[in-house]
């Protein structure tokens, strides 16, 4: 903790800002926008000649973020707190798409941008795109927040719920019970 607290904290949104909080910290630069884009932005203001820097980072993150810090002089180490379910695990995404696609499920929320590539690529390796695409045209969809609503707007799908600017979880599951609501469904 002590140590954290030396060493500068960027941040490219709420949800990290949120942890830091819970730990008495802070961030010390934000993003903004809160997307990997206002990140870069952020980043390539700064200078990090002969820099160390730690990024929390998910599986399958492009390195857009890498390439601008390595421009910018710095050194980058990677850390993946968590991961995805590994491709083992498609059965039960080749499952869910099937269930979508016969009326089973009403509603599919996406709280960042890897579920929706994780979704769209397990449908395609399966041989199930076709019908991931209808499914997705009869279930509601709901987004944590713009760079899963980016996301999802890119694979060809609306969004149907969003928070406006608040985009955690708590946000998410209101907006979600007034979409609901709103269409009478229980």
């Amino acid at each position: 903790m002590a140590s954290l607290g030396r060493v500068r904290k960027i941040v490219r949104g709420p949800k990290p800002t949120r942890a830091l909080r819970t730990l008495g910290l802070g961030p010390d630069i934000t993003a903004e926008p809160a997307t990997t884009d206002g990140l870069i932005a952020v980043l390539g203001t700064l200078d990090l000649s002969g820099r160390r820097v730690g990024m929390q980072a998910y599986p399958g993150l492009p390195d857009a973020i890498d390439r601008v810090l390595a421009g910018r002089g710095a050194t980058v180490e990677r850390v993946l707190p968590y991961r995805y379910a590994d491709d083992r695990e498609d059965e039960r995404v080749v499952e869910v798409i099937g269930r979508m696609a016969a009326g089973e499920i009403d509603l599919i929320a996406f709280t960042a941008r890897p579920q929706v590539e994780r979704l769209r690529d397990v449908a395609a390796r399966h041989g199930r795109a076709d019908l991931l695409s209808r499914a997705m045209d009869e279930v509601l969809v709901a987004s944590v927040g713009p760079v899963a609503t980016e996301a999802v707007l890119k694979a060809g799908w609306r969004v149907d719920a969003a928070p406006d600017g608040n985009f955690h979880l708590k946000p998410l599951i209101g907006t979600i019970r007034s979409l609901i609501a709103g269409r009478g469904t229980p």
